[in-house]
């Protein structure tokens, strides 16, 4: 029975966070300056038709960001449910769900992304709109796939780094740990032969 005990959900950590910092820090930081950057130059600077942009894109966007989401579920899972990670989680503020909902934030901004290029190919954002705006509003429809595309990238990029500093967490854990048990054992020895040796 869970009965009045509150569950996580991935929406409350974004928004409020579950003792740590809120979810949306990990996209709203310094770094989103440049993602608006590579969104402007690019959105601005390429003349490109979008739409045949997209369906040239589309699939190997989605291949490259599916075989990455894989590679995630199966890193995550590994890792996460290791002892050594559950250990280190008691220490941090938010919990144990500060060391999962980061890898669904991750394919969630993926999948966004995803969408985001899969209604360029379908031309939906310039079919809509009379022919004089047309130009212009798929010049800010550019601007943002781009910065999509560099949001993206950054959150595989925070992702992968996640999944190192686990392992080089989980590494050091079990060190202290193992150390921890090897002076135990060193001092029942030293008991032992300290009775061994002291007189009847």
């Amino acid at each position: 029975m869970t009965s009045g005990v509150r569950q996580p959900s991935f929406w409350r950590w974004l928004a409020f966070g579950t003792g740590g910092k809120p979810g949306w820090t990990n996209l709203v930081q310094s770094w989103l300056i440049v993602d608006l950057l590579v969104g402007l130059g690019l959105g601005f600077v390429a003349e490109i038709d979008i739409t045949e942009a997209s369906r040239a894109v589309l699939f190997p966007l989605v291949s490259i960001f599916v075989a990455v989401s894989v590679a995630w579920a199966g890193n995550a899972h590994s890792l996460i449910l290791s002892r050594e990670i559950k250990s280190i989680s008691l220490l941090h503020p938010g919990g144990f769900v500060e060391y999962v909902y980061p890898f669904q934030l991750g394919i969630l901004v993926i999948l966004i992304t995803i969408s985001l290029w899969a209604v360029a190919a379908l031309g939906i954002e310039t079919k809509m709109i009379s022919s004089e705006l047309r130009h212009g509003i798929a010049k800010y429809y550019a601007v943002i796939l781009f910065f999509v595309v560099s949001l993206s990238v950054r959150v595989t990029w925070q992702t992968v780094c996640l999944v190192l500093n686990l392992l080089i967490y989980g590494d050091y854990v079990r060190a202290v740990t193992g150390d921890g048990e090897r002076d135990a054992i060193r001092q029942r020895a030293r008991r032992r032969r300290r009775k061994t040796c002291s007189p009847q």
